[in-house]
């Protein structure tokens, strides 16, 4: 898997690469007090470029599966969005976001 992620700083000011070393959905949860409504998710077959070739050791025409997703929490705000690109033959994938 391919993964970037971004995050509001203004939300974290304190975190750092210590506060992410488990989940960062229990870090939000537990140490910042967040309660998660869920995410909106797209999902679309892309092309990889050179970069994502090499990391995923893959020819440049083979199509990925890309998800990218904006985390909600349940007051509204938006507490990350992330995009994920995966070789189509090791993924699967089942919906249900709800938290």
């Amino acid at each position: 898997m391919y993964e970037d992620s971004y995050m509001p700083i203004k939300l974290y000011p304190q975190m750092n690469v210590i506060s992410l070393e488990g989940s960062k959905y229990n870090y939000l949860e537990k140490e910042l007090g967040f309660e998660i409504d869920g995410a909106h998710q797209d999902f679309e077959a892309i092309m990889p470029d050179a970069n994502m070739c090499e990391i995923l050791k893959i020819k440049p025409n083979n199509p990925l599966l890309c998800i990218l997703s904006t985390g909600v929490l349940k007051d509204g705000r938006i507490f990350e969005y992330t995009k994920i690109v995966s070789k189509p033959e090791i993924m699967s994938y089942r919906h249900y976001l709800k938290r």
